[in-house]
């Protein structure tokens, strides 16, 4: 959870390094102690209603919580857990939303494509294209994915954050020898690992999978048992290989520190 980006953006709308440190420690609080109510929740509506109705409702399951609040407390419960669900999805799509248009406007527009010499308005023209650009893929995304299991989703997308952005804020802070190669060897090779492995697995080819007639390559669901630490390894090995590499200067582990310590 530490590296998604809904949890990452809660470092960039505070006043300084200390009150990004609380915010962070109480958002992965509240999520940590949300996702360990989880499992009592599906195993609760299992025990109430039944694998059948279950299923019948969707496939996959992914009304259960809303069935069992109808079950328990009638429409005016079932109504308060869709009214939260829509609020919560909504306060992440933002917080995502944020995070995506800033990367896109910030480091691939200003730092890439205009060497660093991009204008506040031009960056804030780029963000809003971008975002507009962000929103038509998950559209089309979601609507070729409706058919999935929700929480196979979450782990794929907690999956592909720990290979990716996890290796980066972990290194940064504890290794000194890690520099700007090895972060782009994290973030490119954890994504390329991770998604690959999920584009092989039972998930995507198989009986099971969106393609028949192939057999999975890969036999996990999830690729983090795998991704993860190919993330960090890639990180490791991209930092050794850009010490000698004039483009990892300026990334040293005494300049992360001083950024952090004076809240930039």
């Amino acid at each position: 959870m530490m590296g998604l980006p809904h949890v990452m953006v809660r470092f960039l709308t505070v006043k300084d390094a200390r009150a990004a440190r609380k915010s962070g420690v109480v958002a992965l609080w509240i999520f940590s102690a949300f996702y360990v109510v989880l499992p009592f929740v599906g195993y609760g509506a299992i025990r109430a209603l039944g694998s059948d109705a279950i299923a019948a409702a969707h496939p996959q399951g992914n009304l259960a919580v809303v069935q069992l609040a109808g079950a328990l407390g009638g429409p005016a419960l079932e109504a308060v857990i869709i009214g939260i669900t829509l609020a919560t999805i909504l306060a992440v799509l933002a917080g995502v939303a944020i995070a995506t248009s800033g990367a896109f406007a910030h480091d691939l527009y200003t730092h890439v494509v205009k060497g660093g010499k991009a204008t506040g308005e031009q960056q804030l023209k780029v963000a809003r294209l971008s975002l507009l650009g962000i929103a038509i893929v998950a559209m089309f995304l979601a609507l070729g994915a409706k058919g999935f299991n929700l929480g196979f989703l979450a782990n794929v997308a907690f999956a592909v954050a720990a290979s990716t952005s996890l290796p980066v804020l972990l290194l940064s802070i504890y290794w000194r020898g890690f520099n700007r190669v090895g972060a782009t060897w994290a973030l490119v090779g954890g994504l390329a690992v991770s998604l690959g492995l999920v584009a092989i697995s039972p998930n995507i080819l198989g009986p099971t999978g969106l393609i028949h007639g192939i057999d999975p390559i890969f036999p996990l669901t999830i690729p983090a048992l795998v991704s993860v630490p190919a993330g960090f390894l890639l990180a490791y090995v991209g930092s050794l290989v850009g010490r000698s590499r004039p483009e990892a200067a300026g990334t040293d582990f005494a300049e992360i520190e001083r950024l952090a310590l004076i809240g930039r």
